[in-house]
């Protein structure tokens, strides 16, 4: 009998522990994934607009015609 209730029991704290940490990888990723996304399109918009880029300080950047 213990062998038929094995595969249905609840999972061991190990294995929620792997379960969250998976997780967590998952949600990084897909977060470091846009965030290279981001990066590669704001450099093509510097590369098409063939202007530079002004920082105003508070860690935005607009993209203008350079001169």
């Amino acid at each position: 009998m213990p062998c038929r209730t094995w595969s249905t029991s609840a999972p061991t704290e190990s294995q929620m522990v792997a379960t969250a940490l998976m997780k967590l990888i998952f949600i990084a990723r897909k977060a470091f994934e846009a965030y290279l996304i981001s990066s590669a399109d704001f450099a093509l918009v510097i590369r098409i607009g063939g202007g530079g880029v002004k920082h105003d300080g508070a860690g935005t950047a607009a993209v203008g015609k350079g001169g």
